[in-house]
């Protein structure tokens, strides 16, 4: 497996980070026709839940609300935990009657403590394009599967950036070129593109099974579609002054906030009456009943 390098996440982590993540959120969810868990994934066996990457811990949220709709006993209660590297974006979370909902600090490329080891039913992983290098994601897939109850399942979304486009012909150039920048930069920070299929398969290689790829676009509900540019417009503004640095165009994060600006207000002017979106990836897998099934 790889080693741990410096951290390389590209978004920051303050208050106005923190409120794109959380309308992001309820973005993604509508995109997912408001399926929080998948329907492939069995939710009446679902007791404890692990977030990965949690952020301000908005999707336990949900989550706890979800669940509880399976299960009105307040004597079983939901486990819910929440693990970031980080703990600046953590928010307070509501009180629940039916759930007991923690967060905590955690690289998800270190071995979680033992107390975890086989005591979540679902992971839920969300959006490490920008803080996975690609020689990382085989050391979170194992701390995954370590995690997880045997028969427990995980889902981990991603973003299909070569994906981003509009219904526009030719393609506004401010598009082109902020596509060209982005990919760019991911690609020279080791990053990968679009990382479903590399999960799918590393999954598989570690032992998970019933594995498969369910993609969405953000287009493709009609009343989403202004949402998903003004959604997208907004990540490309919070993603492209490090891309700028990284790339060398910006010497430092305000010249790169600038220039991210500037080629911001091009492209909400050219793309201003455009569908402009991209495909977001859902990675599904189970870690078997027996163990000894895939030794």
């Amino acid at each position: 497996m790889g080693e741990i390098q410096p951290e390389i996440y590209i978004l920051n982590r303050d208050a106005e980070e923190s409120a794109r993540l959380n309308c992001q959120h309820d973005f993604l969810l509508e995109v997912y026709g408001n399926n929080l868990i998948h329907p492939s994934i069995p939710k009446s066996n679902i007791q404890s839940v692990a977030d990965i990457a949690t952020g301000t811990g908005i999707w336990l949220r949900d989550a706890a609300t979800v669940l509880g709709m399976w299960n009105r006993n307040p004597s079983s209660p939901y486990y819910l935990h929440g693990f970031d590297i980080s703990s600046a974006q953590f928010q307070p979370l509501p009180t629940q009657t039916n759930a007991e909902i923690s967060l905590s600090l955690q690289n998800c490329l270190e071995p979680f403590s033992s107390e975890h080891h086989g005591r979540y039913d679902f992971v839920h992983v969300r959006l490490l394009i920008g803080a996975l290098r690609k020689g990382e994601y085989e050391l979170a897939i194992k701390n995954i599967f370590d995690i997880l109850k045997p028969g427990g399942y995980f889902q981990w979304e991603e973003t299909d950036m070569d994906s981003i486009e509009s219904d526009i012909s030719p393609q506004p150039p401010s598009l082109i070129e902020a596509r060209r920048l982005l990919l760019s930069s991911l690609d020279k920070s080791d990053l990968y593109t679009k990382p479903a299929e590399h999960i799918k398969s590393e999954a598989k290689c570690i032992g998970f099974s019933n594995l498969h790829i369910v993609e969405y676009s953000s287009t493709t509900r009609p009343h989403l579609r202004d949402r998903s540019r003004a959604w997208l417009t907004r990540a490309l503004q919070s993603v492209m002054p490090m891309a700028m640095i990284r790339l060398g165009k910006a010497s430092e994060e305000d010249f790169g906030k600038e220039m991210a600006k500037e080629l911001m207000a091009e492209f909400e002017s050219e793309c201003a009456e455009a569908i402009v979106g991209l495909n977001m990836d859902m990675v599904i897998g189970k870690k078997p009943e027996r163990l000894e099934s895939v030794l």
